[in-house]
């Protein structure tokens, strides 16, 4: 089952390789995969469409094939504040899995055209009680994300906002990273208004730090897209 993307392959075929591609799926076996394609529903979702809001019932699990997807909260003052951004191969609505009849408190929406496999939790659970490493590496992922977005608020509660975009940039350049010449790109598109929804900030703001930084030869701009130079990225060690 090694279908490189774009191969000549049956849709089944396709949908099985892209699901075994996503993380939490990647060493289970073709019985394991081919089960979670048979109870699984592949749709394309358009760019900006919500996928769940707080409140809706938690009765689902994604795979996100391709595309993005922002996991984002409403503030007191009514501002969206991004705390994750998802990358296409990875899986999302695990608290579907943590407690029975429970409810979404965040909003999940496209930030680009993605798409999406889903299935409900009863099928998904049928897979872990023959998987009981899955749990674990399940548990393991939505420890790693509560971590980050309590990292995020706290950064938001307690941080200068320039000392937030700094540490934002860093910790971009830890994930999507590729060496250059001269620093560390930024392999991810983001524009002004995302960086801003994931420090609280105005775009504005955003436009006039990142110009800042730019100005102090901490980052230079080249197509759209950051480059950490040798100083900043020096602060983060």
């Amino acid at each position: 089952m090694a279908y490189p993307p774009g191969a000549t392959a049956s849709p089944h075929d396709l949908k099985v390789w892209h699901l075994s591609q996503i993380d939490i799926l990647a060493e289970r076996c073709v019985q394991d995969i081919e089960y979670i394609s048979s109870v699984c529903h592949m749709e394309k979702i358009p760019r900006n469409q919500v996928i769940y809001l707080p409140g809706d019932p938690a009765n689902t699990v994604y795979f996100l094939k391709e595309g993005r997807v922002r996991i984002s909260r409403l503030s007191p003052e009514g501002k969206q504040i991004t705390l994750l951004v998802l990358e296409g191969g990875t899986f999302f609505g695990e608290v579907a899995l943590l407690e029975q009849d429970s409810n979404h408190e965040n909003i999940a929406e496209t930030m680009e055209d993605s798409f999406l496999c889903y299935t409900s939790r009863e099928n998904f659970e049928n897979l872990l009680h023959k998987n009981p490493d899955l749990s674990l590496k399940i548990v393991k992922l939505f420890g790693f994300r509560m971590r980050r977005i309590e990292n995020r608020i706290e950064d938001i509660a307690f941080l200068p906002i320039q000392a937030r975009l700094r540490k934002l940039l860093q910790q971009l350049a830890r994930d999507y990273g590729k060496p250059t010449t001269d620093g560390i790109l930024l392999d991810i598109k983001l524009t002004h208004q995302d960086l801003g929804q994931l420090i609280h900030a105005t775009r504005q703001t955003v436009t006039e730090m990142l110009n800042a930084f730019e100005a102090e030869a901490l980052i230079r701009t080249e197509r759209r897209k950051i480059i950490l130079l040798a100083p900043l990225l020096a602060r983060a060690a």
